[in-house]
């Protein structure tokens, strides 16, 4: 289940043993959230992807400690426990979709995908690669907050593409309102983690909205582009 930590004000699933979390407006970070890692999560080892709206996905491991790596043409990295220093992944939204991945064996990853990576299928990919290290029955899916469906109007020609490749899931993900397509992004990441072997019960997801829940996060569409901040997802071991 995804809860509210109220002393931190972020989003976290009760069900994932590692410190993660999903930072909100309410969240007392700023942009420089590596400083804030090392600081108050006392990170040795940090990593964060370029994202870049594509499906890269790299696994990282060590580097020199109190610093921040940012990895390439990556939107999403992997990271398995060794025991030695403690290490963060984190990323970057504002309507994207990102996810945390985790087993109790310290087999995690975080996943940042946008329409591009949705439709790129970048969280299966991401998700099968885990499955590589760990079993399905071990592996736990958390969704943090992204556009929703409601919000997420797209034009036809986006919309078409989306019909023809995800043909057995276009009644679950695309929906029309007043004569114009939405995308449920979120839909589509659960459908893509269950299609690349995570169990549906190892889900935990809920229906929010970075455009309507504005007092709550950051949206880059609601802001018209002009953002005043981002939502961090991270998780540490």
């Amino acid at each position: 289940m995804i809860v509210f930590n109220n002393q931190e004000k972020i989003f976290y699933s009760d069900r994932i043993v590692f410190e993660h979390g999903f930072t909100t407006r309410l969240s007392e970070v700023d942009k420089n959230f590596a400083e804030y890692l090392i600081t108050k999560k006392n990170a040795r080892l940090i990593f964060t992807p370029e994202q870049i709206h594509a499906d890269g996905v790299m696994r990282v491991g060590e580097q020199r400690q109190g610093s921040e790596e940012i990895i390439a043409s990556a939107d999403a990295l992997i990271y398995i426990k060794n025991n030695k220093s403690k290490a963060c992944l984190y990323i970057r939204t504002a309507d994207c979709i990102p996810i945390i991945l985790a087993s109790k064996k310290g087999v995690v990853a975080v996943v940042h995908s946008g329409w591009r990576g949705g439709w790129l299928n970048i969280v299966g990919k991401t998700a099968k690669k885990l499955l590589e290290a760990t079993a399905a029955d071990q592996l736990l899916a958390c969704i943090g907050p992204g556009i929703g469906e409601c919000c997420y109007v797209i034009d036809e020609k986006r919309a078409q593409l989306f019909k023809e490749k995800y043909r057995q899931w276009e009644g679950e993900i695309i929906s029309n309102t007043a004569n114009e397509p939405h995308l449920n992004l979120l839909k589509l990441v659960y459908l893509q983690l269950v299609e690349a072997g995570i169990k549906a019960e190892n889900i935990d997801w809920k229906n929010f909205c970075t455009c309507c829940q504005k007092d709550l996060f950051y949206s880059y569409r609601q802001s018209k582009g002009k953002l005043a901040g981002e939502m961090f997802s991270f998780i540490c071991l």
